[in-house]
């Protein structure tokens, strides 16, 4: 931008007096301002000083004085003992400037009795108490304090709003009292947050960390942050019985080492409590006890840590009891550890007896000395689900669980490690209640005792649904599974579970007197006596069982694979023992056996089972009732091997053809059948057999079949003469023989494509009649021999590239072996002159004044044309011979004129190959140019010269071209001659710096476009007009006139004009005391003499740069 300065000056010839300037007044009153804003901003400050030389009244009566505006409080850095009881009973803030130490040596230091206080930074020690309060609304932050007894002491029916911050309290407070104490009245609000401090009880005889009594109150604690330790007693206690609670214990770190680190009395309440991310360890009894019987409520225990190290006998990682309450109670993603090996110390205790349960318990790492989980539920409504735990009891049992007496029970127990080390992996009793229990896909195991079972149910005179499904159950020293449903609605499912009774039974089942439908299907169960154990316990009935697909195996040498026991007397009905693998004993076992005393039985089926062992099965005499017939006892002969009833039939091993073994030849397949029915040899219903495998031997080649094939095997028969096939299975051999001659063979003859062109693939192939142990065939196409293998299926294929047109010839045969005759077979195929397919890459970036490459290559059906030939290739009219080598050519070509250039290629064909055309284009882009404007300015006088070059980015000049330039404020367009040149001499008027923009817009050609430039010229300073006198010529003399004498004066002024632009100026001179005489002046100077007051005024007008104005007066007085 161009300064525009006036051309006309007013000035004087000589220094005239003058008042202030409108300016400087202003900045007086602003100056003036500013300094009262100032005092009235000091005036409206509301702090008080004090420091350790102000005594405890001038504090205390700063405290008290109601009146005052101010309401902060600042001690000095310093150290302090003069301070004791000093009460606020006001809304003040009092804080620290630098490290404030208050010591005292009794009492309270704060007594507080006004809402709106806050505390800040302050080190407080040797006091009995540091802080009193018994109102809400307190604020306590970043302060040091150690007390004899509780450092921070909050009582009265208002606690709201109360915040305990980043502070440090050590106390040796004892008893039941806290460092933090809080006793709220009956019907208080109470809402306090204690986050981010370091509390320690230093006492040897009890104290509590943190001391809540707040019980009939409505009860808002947050406790998150924190590290609470306590020498010996409570780290946090909470009494809030009676009362609305939403209590959040978070992200801390507390220890009490003489009793629980939490422990918490909410009974009687509603209560939502979170305890999440802690740290908790107590030394003595429980860590974390929560009591909120007779209750609503809603319990979150998660992500802590959670450690008993007691070793007393009563102990738990987390003790819980909310009897006759309302309770929703999930514990996830904790590590929970009981070091204790008392008795009756487990990781996790709940007694939640008599009330309405949701309990999720899951995701949990849970370690017990003793006993893992201890849950009682008994006579209340639950649902539970235990899931994704480790759940160890180190010397007890891993989960014992109490639901009996009146429940309703929906238990899902899943996807677990469970371990009792010393008892059950789990107990659980439901007896007398309606139970659905799951358990799925746990590891459980009953380590060792006399109770080492893996899982342990008592759901007796109960209504029982009841699933154990895909687990993994040991019981090292007893059962694995103990199921005691007798008197009871039942129906259990016990399925695809791994079961292990290593000292014991696998499966101990006590269900008579009961309605029942239950099923173990797909098990694999391991006991030593036995495999399963079905106690009747010498009742009248037992019924509704059924046994299917499992594999039962009793270990001992007499052990017995399923028995049922204590049937002294007892009716036994529906009854189903099929499709099990039974492995019973080593010498003296028994598959399946009833006891003696069994008075009848009605509906008892066993069919279609394995069963491996001394005695297959073992009965009391019975004419009616039971059907065990269709099992596989081990051996064809079953004489001994059933005690007590005759079957109708049984599964032996035998090699029965299904096809005729007269005039079989090489290459036939035979089918046997290998278990058929006694009576029958036929194999019907062996698919209802369990899994197992026999294995056998077909001419030399081993073979084995099993229940998918159902027991069949298809032998194909590669060799003459006599032919042996054996089996064997369990302790039954057996073999027959057959023979087989030669035979004939042939072959199809498929031809794809046909016709096929020169050059392309053709899949000659066929499949033989008969093909066993034929390796290879051969295959003549066109005269040229091919050896060609034959692979399993008799399938044989050649890939065949077709070299000349015409109808070829192809010839199948095979010269015959010692099992088959010879063959030979013939076909023909035309082969037909070939297209051919031109392939063209086009550029895609040429540009005008360049070269550019066109390729491609000349394919038929996909393959290059090899050999050495020519094409045609024209682009616009220009013709290209171009040679191809093997499919392959290329061609450079120059970019002459910008545009659509057209391509045409011709290739003429030959003997194998018919010709081709493919036209295309591309485009040839025209050539981009930048540009660039060097301008240069310069001065004579006010007048301005701009001299313009434009040339392209390749240097050469752009003449004859339009540039447009922008001069203060002024558009003018010059244009370029010849030489790429073009002037522009402007004239300044005004005083600035002057530049121009030059701009040129570009210029779209034919074969080339020239970019847009601009460019800014160097500056020219133009001053303003500034006329001075410089050079003053004076001379004197004394004359006489009429005899008078008169003092004549000459002066001549030169005036120049010392700036560059013309202009004009005023000048005035008083020549008060004189007259005036004669004025001589050169022709721009104008004058104008007042002569009353005798003021010359002198105007130069339009004086331009360097030049000079003259003005000569002369003027008198007289002397004498």
């Amino acid at each position: 931008m161009i300064m525009k300065n006036k051309n006309t000056i007013t000035n004087k010839f000589e220094t005239n007096n003058y008042f202030p300037s409108g300016t400087r007044l202003k900045n007086v009153v602003l100056v003036t301002f500013l300094f009262l804003c100032f005092f009235a901003l000091l005036s409206g400050a509301s702090a008080a000083n004090f420091n350790s030389s102000s005594t405890n009244q001038e504090v205390q009566d700063f405290l008290s004085d109601t009146s005052a505006g101010d309401n902060e409080v600042v001690f000095e850095e310093g150290d302090y003992n003069q301070f004791t009881g000093l009460t606020v009973s006001r809304s003040v803030n009092i804080s620290s400037i630098g490290q404030v130490n208050i010591v005292g040596t009794t009492g309270t230091l704060f007594t507080i009795t006004s809402p709106n206080v806050k505390i800040v930074k302050l080190n407080i020690s040797g006091y009995t108490t540091a802080i009193n309060s018994n109102t809400g609304n307190l604020s306590v932050i970043g302060c040091n304090m150690s007390t004899a007894s509780s450092s921070v002491s909050l009582s009265g029916n208002s606690l709201t709003d109360v915040l305990l911050e980043n502070n440090t309290i050590i106390s040796s407070v004892t008893g039941t009292s806290g460092a933090v104490n809080v006793g709220a009245t009956a019907g208080s609000v109470v809402n306090i947050t204690i986050k981010g401090n370091n509390i320690t009880g230093n006492s040897s005889s009890q104290g509590v960390g943190v001391r809540f009594s707040v019980s009939s109150c409505n009860n808002t604690l947050i406790s998150e942050n924190n590290n609470i330790t306590i020498g010996s007693g409570r780290g946090f206690y909470l009494t809030l019985t009676n009362s609305n609670n939403t209590i959040t214990i978070s992200n801390n770190n507390i220890t009490g080492v003489g009793n629980s680190a939490v422990a918490l009395s909410a009974a009687t309440s509603n209560n939502t409590i979170i305890i999440n991310n802690n740290n908790i360890t107590s030394a003595v009894s429980y860590v974390v006890t929560l009591s909120a019987a007779t209750s609503n409520n809603n319990i979150t225990i998660s992500n802590n840590n959670i450690t008993s190290t007691s070793t007393g006998a009563n102990s738990a990682g987390v003790n819980l009891d909310v009897a006759t309450s309302n309770n929703t109670i999930t514990i996830n993603n904790n590590n929970i550890t009981a070091t204790s090996t008392g008795a009756s110390s487990q990781s996790v205790r709940l007694a939640a007896t008599n009330s309405d349960n949701t309990i999720t318990i899951s995701n949990n790492n849970i370690t017990a000395a003793s006993q893992g989980s201890y849950l009682n539920v008994e006579t209340s409504n639950n649902t539970m689900t235990i899931n994704n735990n480790t759940i160890t009891g180190a010397s007890g049992y891993g989960v014992a669980l109490f639901a009996e007496a009146n429940s309703n029970n929906n238990i899902t127990i899943n996807n677990n490690n469970i371990t009792g080390k010393s008892s059950y992996g789990i107990s659980l009793t439901a007896t007398n209640s309606n139970n659905n229990i799951t358990i799925t896909n746990n590891n459980i195991t009953g380590t060792s005792g006399a109770s080492g079972y893996g899982v342990a149910l008592s759901v007796t005179t109960s209504n029982n649904n009841i699933t154990i499904a895909d687990n993994n159950i040991t019981g090292k020293t007893s059962y694995g599974v103990q199921l005691s449903a007798a008197t009871s609605n039942n129906t259990i499912i016990v399925n695809n579970n791994n079961i292990t009774g290593a000292s014991g039974y696998g499966v101990l089942l006590i269900a008579y007197t009961s309605n029942n439908t239950i099923s173990f299907i797909d098990n694999i169960i391991r006991g030593t006596n036995y495999g399963m154990y079905v106690n009747c316990n010498n009742n009248p009935s037992f019924s509704g069982l059924s046994v299917v697909n499992n594999t039962l195996n009793a270990s001992n040498s007499n052990g017995i694979g399923i028995g049922f026991v204590n049937l002294n007397p007892s009716d036994l009905s529906d009854i189903l023992v099929s499709g099990n693998n039974i492995f019973a004993g080593t010498t003296l076992g028994t598959g399946i056996n009833f006891d003696t005393g069994l008075n009848s039985v009605n509906n008892v089926t066993i069919n279609y089972n394995r069963v491996l062992s001394g005695t297959g099965l073992n009965i009391p005499s019975m004419a009616s009732g039971i059907d065990a017939s269709l099992n596989w006892w081990g051996i064809n002969n079953i004489t001994g091997k059933i005690v007590g009833i005759n079957t109708s039939n049984h599964y032996i091993l035998n090699i029965t053809n299904s096809s005729s073994l007269n005039d079989v030849h090489v290459g036939d397949n035979v089918s046997f059948s290998l278990l058929v029915l006694n009576d029958t040899l036929n194999n019907t219903g062996v698919g209802n057999l369990p899994d197992f495998v026999i294995n056998g031997n077909f001419s030399g080649v081993a073979y084995n079949s099993s229940r998918n094939s159902n027991f069949t095997y298809l032998c194909p028969v590669s060799s003459l003469g006599i032919q042996t096939v054996n089996a064997s299975l369990d302790g039954q051999y057996v073999n027959i023989t057959f023979y087989a001659i030669k035979n004939s063979t042939n072959s199809t003859i498929v031809i794809s494509p046909n016709p096929a062109q020169i050059g392309e693939n053709v899949t000659v192939s066929g499949v033989l009649a008969n093909h066993t142990g034929i390796d290879f065939v051969n295959v003549t196409v066109d005269g040229t021999l091919f050896n060609v293998t034959v692979d399993g299926s008799g399938y044989w294929e050649l890939n065949y590239t077709t070299n000349r047109s015409g109808t070829l010839d192809i010839v199948v045969s095979f010269s015959g072996n010692d099992n088959y005759t010879s063959f030979s077979n013939g076909s023909i195929f035309n082969v037909t002159k070939a297209n051919v397919t031109i392939n063209i890459n086009l550029p895609n970036n040429a540009t005008y004044g360049g070269n550019s490459t066109i390729n491609g290559n000349i394919t038929s059906n996909g393959n290059l044309i090899n050999g050495t030939y020519n094409i045609e290739v024209v682009i616009g009219d220009v013709v290209y011979n171009v040679t191809v080598i093997d499919g392959v050519w290329s061609l450079i070509i120059p970019n002459t004129s910008a545009g659509i250039a057209n391509v045409d290629i011709f290739f003429s064909g030959n003997s194998n190959y018919n010709d081709a055309a493919i036209a295309a284009n591309y485009t040839v882009a025209a050539k981009n140019l930048g540009t660039k404007i060097t301008i240069t300015s310069t001065r004579n006088g006010n007048k301005i010269t701009y001299k313009i070059t434009l040339k392209d980015s390749e240097g050469n000049i752009l003449g004859n071209q339009t540039i447009s330039l922008a001069i203060a404020g002024k558009n003018v367009n010059v244009r370029t001659n010849s030489q790429g040149i073009a002037q522009y001499t402007y004239t300044a008027t005004k005083a600035g710096k002057y530049y121009a923009n030059a701009t040129y817009n570009g210029l779209n050609t034919e074969n080339i476009i020239y970019g847009s430039s601009s460019a800014k010229s160097n500056s020219i300073s133009i001053t303003k007009t500034s006329i001075k006198i410089y050079l003053i010529k004076v001379s004197a003399k004394t004359v006489k006139y009429h005899g008078k004498r008169y003092r004549v004066y000459y002066k001549t002024y030169y005036l120049k004009n010392y700036g560059i632009l013309t202009g004009s100026k005023l000048f005035q001179k008083s020549l008060k005391g004189f007259t005036l005489s004669k004025i001589s002046k050169t022709s721009n100077i104008k004058t104008n003499y007042n002569k009353t007051k005798k003021i010359l005024k002198t105007t130069v007008k339009n004086l331009a740069h360097a030049k000079i104005a003259k003005i000569k007066i002369k003027f008198y007085k007289r002397i004498a």
